[in-house]
């Protein structure tokens, strides 16, 4: 006969919760009523109540309450009790309905949400169908009510809702929605723990009151049906009949060698009577074992009956049934490791006392990682060929709850009375049932060098050295390296991991290399390995590097392969190498917003370094989009340039745009490519390559362009040449007035004022001399020009390109050196005075003709 087929059913086997049913909450489309149901039945600890929350409609058909009877002498029991009862006490009829129902005290339209509100209470009591089941409302508001007694319009409504809905006031409840929604909930189920707890002694008290209908021969009929279920008739109905069968059960605890065939019939009760004087806890020694380690625990036995038992087998089963056969004590043990020894007997159990049996087994490395977790204890009374009984505990010996039962348990004791040293305190037994298995602890250190942080799209490397520590030889030893998983997915897409540092890695390239392999170690023995990480963009990254290896150990006096790794784990900070700067100018130097079609420009970069190491710039590269033409040959000004922290390099490249179109958002200017590299990176190292994309300029038409030839500097008194080109972009010819405003730091000669006419596409030339009268930086004589057909042509925009300023040398002087100045100072002290003057000037000139 299977043992399973005594299994006692779910609903006996969990602990007993009030079943409590809450009505009025929209849990799907509603955040205020989810919020609600998540701080009810979410994250619940071991110290809230034992409630069993269900949310059900308004108007659900709970089970019909069956008519009341006065009398039970046509009823015959099949069993003691109905299959469908306790799940339908724990599960189908609450002990109180909660109604919700969002409602505050200031509402506008109070007497229409009352009268509301009294409805769906009317509806669950009809629903009810004449239960006992309590009825509770809670109304959810939006605001913290005041204390008792402060709002009066609080109190007044309360009571009007009270009468209204035909509830005390101790089943009207309020629920702020706020911060401390959770406080709140747990105060309300403390509340409706109570209204549970008197439905259910009322309840009691009902059931009782049926035994006045029954009488003798109905009582025994039902405690004859509790010994043997499946013939109720068998002990002939009588109370004698009842107590043999009692008799031969306490016969078959204390193991009367005689059995009856009836007596083997009655043993299948067993397990119900045992179950009550036998007790079993299950523990580990520890939450987790080394697998080189030999796993103990204790099983722990107490017997309550009367007489003491003597039992012939005590079996443990695992979830890995592999361990079963080390975890058996037998009679024919009288003594031996893995059982205590005892005065009494190695299979004996006194009334009232613990006995402990320790057992230990040697895992299995394939269970490294994994839980070993007692499923069942069986104690077997008589023998497994003849008669005999089966005593079965799932798991450790109880139910979750039980154990945190007896963990409250042994918090309440405050004082124990004190027992021998081989034994121990029943209730302060916890169980655990089970234990994870854990590699062996490795042996080798793994060290980790770099010099962060990195920097963006180069090749970092870092070092890993692994040295050996053990005994023996470390088999089959494996590398694993790269970006830690379980990060940011946009990290992982941007990070390549190769142990190749001699070329660039691309997208192809995964973020990790796994079970790379190494070969064997030597005690002792230490390797290097280089691995090469790019990071595309900035960022915090973690990095993992793992090193397994197989090792053989003996774990008593049995030898196994075990698999140890260790691991490390190193965060790098990525940054980028350098800002870079871009501006457009002119020839003036000055900021441009906009460039003028087929007139030259200026396109500046500035390259910051904002790395902690020293950077190399190898070279650089101007890549201009089919719109840009040089001026100039393009070449890097910055070749083999060190940059340090905080330095800068800078180029200047003269372009032109030879014509506009009309593109939204402005023309595109090119690419702009830095070769670099740290500078303490070795020659093998690949150069990286940074790809800066320009900026798009505007780029606008200008009627007439000018351009002036003239020298860098003047000097003081000398005659200064100045050539103005005006070219006409236009496609029309060009009525142009100038004119020439003087300056006091020149005379110039040239046409003052003229008026002429420019055809599309020439140009004219004017001639003009300028006379410098001062040194210094001195302003130019203005040139104005106004195009007559084009009157919002203004000097403004041409000063843009036509120089406004020079700069002035003094005019060279010679010193008088043959002048005898020893004669001049004897002969006259005002003399001395005028050569001293003059002497200061002529100093203060050759200071400007240098």
């Amino acid at each position: 006969m299977s043992p399973t087929q005594w299994d006692f059913p779910v609903e006996l086997c969990c602990r007993p919760m009030a079943f409590v049913t809450l009505t009025g909450l929209d849990v799907v489309y509603n955040a205020v009523h989810r919020a609600v149901w998540d701080a009810f039945c979410a994250n619940r600890r071991a110290d809230r109540v034992p409630i069993s929350f269900k949310v059900l409609p308004g108007d659900h058909e709970y089970p019909k309450c069956r008519t009341k009877r006065t009398s039970y002498e046509w009823y015959i029991p099949k069993g003691i009790l109905k299959t469908g009862w306790m799940n339908k006490h724990l599960n189908l009829v609450p002990a109180l309905v909660v109604v919700f129902y969002e409602l505050d005290w200031d509402e506008q339209q109070w007497k229409e949400k009352q009268s509301e509100c009294a409805t769906r209470v009317e509806i669950v009591r009809q629903s009810l169908q004449g239960r006992n089941t309590k009825v509770a409302v809670v109304l959810i508001q939006k605001k913290t009510p005041l204390p008792p007694g402060e709002d009066v319009i609080a109190s007044e409504r309360a009571a009007a809702l009270c009468n209204a809905c035909d509830l005390s006031g101790k089943s009207l409840f309020v629920l702020p929605h706020t911060d401390h929604l959770v406080g709140y909930i747990i105060r309300l189920e403390n509340a409706f723990y109570e209204h549970a707890q008197t439905y259910y002694y009322t309840e009691i008290r009902r059931v009782k009151s049926h035994k006045e209908f029954l009488n003798k021969t109905t009582h025994q009929v039902m405690i004859c049906t509790s010994l043997n279920p499946t013939n109720t008739r068998e002990y002939g109905g009588g109370i004698s009949s009842c107590i043999i069968a009692v008799k031969v059960c306490c016969f078959l605890l204390n193991f009367c060698p005689i059995v009856s065939p009836k007596a083997r019939c009655m043993s299948r009760v067993l397990p119900s009577f045992m179950w009550e004087g036998m007790q079993c806890k299950a523990k580990f020694l520890a939450p987790s074992f080394h697998v080189d380690v030999p796993v103990e625990f204790d099983i722990y036995l107490k017997a309550d009956c009367p007489h003491p038992i003597r039992f012939s087998k005590l079996c443990v089963g695992f979830n890995n049934q592999e361990y079963n056969q080390y975890c058996v004590v037998e009679e024919a043990y009288q003594k031996s490791d893995i059982l205590e020894y005892s005065s009494q007997g190695p299979v004996c159990l006194v009334p009232g006392k613990t006995r402990k049996f320790t057992f230990k087994f040697v895992a299995k490395s394939e269970d490294v990682g994994k839980k070993v977790e007692i499923t069942s204890v069986d104690l077997i009374l008589g023998t497994e060929t003849g008669r005999c009984v089966i005593l079965n505990w799932r798991g450790g010996g109880g139910d979750a709850a039980s154990s945190q039962e007896a963990l409250q348990a042994v918090r309440s004791f405050k004082r124990q009375p004190k027992l021998p040293d081989n034994e121990v305190h029943w209730d302060s037994l916890t169980i655990q049932a089970n234990t994870m298995i854990i590699s062996r602890v490795p042996n080798i250190s793994v060290q980790l060098q770099h010099e962060p942080p990195a920097l963006t799209n180069e090749m970092y490397c870092l070092i890993v050295t692994v040295q050996s520590h053990e005994k023996t030889v470390a088999r089959d030893v494996k590398l694993t390296a790269g970006l830690k998983p379980g990060q940011d997915a946009n990290l992982t897409q941007k990070t390549h991991v190769t142990l190749n540092g001699t070329e660039i890695c691309d997208d192809s390239y995964p973020a990790l290399l796994p079970d790379i392999p190494v070969g064997d170690l030597q005690p002792g023995e230490k390797l290097e390995k280089a691995v090469y990480i790019r990071c595309g963009t900035v960022g915090t990254r973690m990095f993992l590097v793992y090193v397994s290896y197989l090792i053989s150990a003996t774990v008593e006096d049995k030898e196994i392969i075990c698999r140890c790794h260790r691991d490390e784990t190193v965060t790098i900070e990525t940054v980028l190498p350098f800002d870079v700067a871009v501006k457009f100018v002119s020839s003036k130097f000055e900021h441009l917003d906009r460039v003028f079609a087929d007139i030259p420009f200026l396109l500046m970069t500035d390259i910051l370094s904002a790395s902690p190491w020293a950077l190399t710039i190898i070279t650089s590269q101007l890549q201009l989009s089919a719109s840009m033409v040089p001026v100039d040959q393009l070449e890097s000004y910055v070749e083999n340039v060190v940059l340090q922290t905080g330095e800068s390099a800078s180029e200047c490249f003269c372009l032109r745009c030879p014509s506009v179109t009309n593109v939204q958002g402005g023309v595109a200017t090119g690419r702009y490519v830095i070769s670099w590299k740290r500078n303490s990176a070795v020659e093998s190292v690949p150069v990286v390559c940074t790809v800066i994309t320009l900026p798009h300029v505007i780029v606008e038409s200008i009627p007439l362009h000018v351009n002036a030839d003239l020298p860098s500097f003047g000097r003081v008194r000398e005659s200064l040449p100045v050539r103005y080109h005006l070219q006409n972009k236009t496609s029309l010819v060009q009525d142009v007035e100038i004119s020439v405003e003087p300056s006091d730091a020149f005379m110039f000669s040239g046409l003052k004022q003229i008026r002429l006419r420019i055809l599309p596409g020439t140009q004219q030339e004017m001639l003009y001399n300028f006379y410098p009268l001062m040194a210094g930086y001195q302003q130019l004589p203005s040139l104005n020009i106004i195009l007559l057909r084009i009157p919002n042509f203004t000097n403004q925009l041409l000063r843009r390109f036509i120089p406004t300023h020079i700069f002035v040398k003094a005019q060279c002087c010679v010193y008088m050196e043959t002048m005898d100045f020893t004669g001049a100072l004897c002969g006259c002290s005002n003399l001395l005075r005028h050569y001293t003057v003059l002497d200061w000037a002529l100093y203060e000139q050759q200071a400007l003709c240098s």
